[in-house]
C-alpha cells in the first residue's frame, strides 16, 4: 500500500489491488512459502497462501504488577511488559478464476491446510502488522473454516505474534 504524505502527515492511501468483485483492496494478508523439520526430522514446506477479502482484529495486554495500598484506595501500577499480539484474522476464499463461478477453491484451500499445519513461526506480510505494530512472524494458534456459499469459504484464524530467536545465541 502505498501513502501520500503531505508535511510528513497521511494525506491518501493508495490501494494494494483490485479484487475480483473491482473493489479497491487496502491491505490484505500474505503468509510466504516456508518450512520447517518436523519431530522426525523430516524437512516440511507449505506454499504461500494470500487473503485479499479479509478482516484483522489486534488485541495486546500489557503485563502490569498491581500492589494495593494498605489504607487508601486504587493500587500502585508498575509496568512491566507486553504480552504478545494476539491477531484474529476473518477471510474469504473464492475460486481464482471469475469465468467459472461455480468452481470449488481447491488449490486455496490446499494451501491454506498446509498452512495451518506448520509446526513453526510463519511470516506474515501485512501493512497494518508489519508497519504499525511491528509483527513479521506467527504462530497459528487456532483456524477454523466454513462453507459460506456454493463455492466460497470463511476462514478463521487465530495468530500469536511471534519474535523468532535461535536459541544457539543464548549459550
Amino acid at each position: 500500500m502505498a501513502e501520500i504524505r503531505i508535511n510528513g502527515e497521511i494525506d491518501a492511501v493508495v490501494p494494494v489491488g483490485i479484487s475480483k468483485l473491482g473493489t479497491a483492496i487496502y491491505d490484505n494478508i500474505q503468509f510466504p512459502e516456508g518450512q520447517w523439520t518436523d519431530v522426525d526430522g523430516n524437512a516440511q514446506t507449505y506454499p504461500s497462501f494470500r487473503l485479499d477479502a479479509v478482516t484483522l482484529r489486534v488485541n495486546r495486554r500489557k503485563d502490569i504488577v498491581k500492589t494495593n495500598r494498605a489504607g487508601a484506595n486504587g493500587t500502585i501500577k508498575e509496568y512491566i511488559s507486553f504480552d504478545d499480539f494476539q491477531i484474529e484474522v476473518v477471510g474469504i476464499v473464492t475460486p481464482q478464476a471469475i469465468d467459472l463461478p461455480n468452481a470449488e477453491p481447491v488449490a486455496e484451500l490446499e494451501k491454506f491446510a498446509k498452512l495451518e499445519k506448520a509446526e513453526t513461526s510463519v511470516s506474515i506480510i501485512s501493512k497494518l502488522l508489519n508497519n504499525y505494530f511491528n509483527v513479521t512472524h506467527v504462530v497459528v494458534e487456532d483456524f477454523g473454516m466454513a462453507r459460506i456459499g456454493a463455492n466460497s469459504w470463511q476462514i478463521t484464524m487465530q495468530l500469536i505474534s511471534d519474535n523468532p530467536i535461535d536459541l544457539k545465541d543464548f549459550g
